[in-house]
């Protein structure tokens, strides 16, 4: 069991919150509790999700990344290790 809290300031508008697991594919139970200063409305839009989403871009090879790729790629490498040192 994990509980996690968050504060936010958000301007009035709608959002749409989306609970997820970290492991894809897997599915567990959540429990959302919203505290407004106002009124705020909520609807429950259903346990299915679907979406067509386009098949993402392949990664660009490491001597033509943008700086922001480097960057992501150095964060992910700190995170996560050097990936290819586990594929060999």
């Amino acid at each position: 069991m994990r509980e996690i809290s968050e504060r936010f300031t958000l301007p009035p508008g709608k959002y749409l919150l989306v609970p997820t697991t970290f492991q894809p594919h897997h599915e567990a139970d959540f429990i959302i509790r919203i505290f407004s200063e106002k009124k705020a409305g909520t609807l429950e839009m259903g346990s299915t999700v679907d979406a067509d989403l386009p098949d993402p871009p392949m990664p660009s090879e490491p001597d033509e990344e943008t700086d922001e790729e480097k960057g992501l790629r150095r964060l992910f490498e700190a995170l996560a290790g050097d990936v290819r040192k586990h594929e060999r």
